[in-house]
């Protein structure tokens, strides 16, 4: 069971964390910090944008090793190279997606404002993405090194992905990566290669599996739990631990943790003693406003009326 804590202070403003997904300040660059070795398996989130009207050149002559998936969050204007073929020319709408492999040099120009989320993903990650997807070694598997399509499934994953700036601390970071490689497996599947039914069809995590992650997750539910700590206690990569954690629970891992973490917040607003503040300081959220959010889009009231209506005697609130 999680310790409850009890800080001398507890200022109720949220507090200042890293982004999630960070503004690029040069084109299909994440700043140095997002891009360190210890994140070097991870997939990593940058936004290229701006409000400004005029004309934006860039370019790239590789992608440091990564394969990146570029998603337009607006409608553009802008003309797009990759090794030296043109991929886009002018009005390109929101949800297009463009994905090149890590040789390529890119050029663009943007006409007018524009919005991208790039998402960089490690050579590692990539082919152990297409051996999940497709169920046979990323050796195997031929594929185009630039795509250009559109996707409805990826477009709602990118939106999501974005509000993970919103929620800070580790439930943020956690969402970032569940919903990362939901939305990397999703594109390796359905648009490289050639799909398998071993590539659709996701077993679950098996009951020994599940027992030991669901087991660390009721210890640390209120610490820092990240999506690979949570992996590695299942003794599985991220993506394929990811992908049968939700089969088997019907919850995506930073969803299961969220909710636990309520319900332990539920069981301390029933005594009265506990100030609103120290409940969520208590339960790992960044701030009381923050908390207060997330409890009421989970039990669908805020903590104060919730409390009134388990408490009607009230407390400290």
């Amino acid at each position: 069971m999680a310790t409850l804590l009890s800080p001398p202070h507890y200022d109720t403003a949220s507090r200042a964390d890293e982004r999630i997904i960070p503004m690029e300040s040069l084109w299909r660059k994440a700043p140095a910090e997002v891009m360190s070795s210890d994140r070097a398996d991870r997939i990593v989130l940058s936004r290229w944008a701006s409000p400004e009207i005029g004309v934006t050149e860039v370019s790239k002559d590789d992608a440091d090793g990564y394969h990146v998936i570029a998603i337009a969050m607006q409608k553009a204007n802008v003309n797009f190279w990759a090794s030296g073929r043109q991929f886009l020319y002018g009005a390109v709408s929101s949800g297009a997606i463009v994905l090149t492999g890590p040789s390529q040099p890119c050029r663009a120009i943007f006409h007018g404002p524009f919005d991208v989320l790039h998402l960089m993903i490690p050579q590692s990650v990539f082919s152990e993405g297409l051996e999940s997807a497709h169920g046979k070694p990323s050796s195997d598997i031929a594929i185009c090194e630039t795509l250009l399509f559109r996707d409805s499934n990826i477009e709602r994953l990118a939106h999501a992905l974005l509000a993970a700036d919103s929620m800070a601390g580790t439930i943020g970071h956690i969402y970032a990566d569940s919903i990362s490689l939901a939305l990397v497996r999703w594109l390796l599947t359905q648009h490289v290669g050639h799909r398998s039914a071993s590539g659709r069809d996701v077993p679950p995590l098996p009951k020994w599996r599940l027992s030991r992650v669901l087991e660390y997750i009721e210890e640390r539910f209120c610490d820092s739990v990240t999506l690979r700590d949570l992996a590695a206690v299942s003794g599985l990569t991220r993506m394929h631990f990811a992908a049968q954690f939700r089969v088997a629970t019907g919850q995506r891992p930073h969803e299961y943790v969220l909710r636990r973490r309520i319900s332990h917040a539920q069981e301390l607003l029933r005594d009265p003693n506990f100030h609103i503040a120290e409940v969520a300081y208590n339960t790992g959220f960044q701030s009381q406003a923050h908390f207060a959010t997330v409890f009421k889009k989970v039990v669908g009231e805020t903590p104060s009326n919730w409390r009134r209506l388990q408490v009607p005697s009230g407390g400290r609130l």
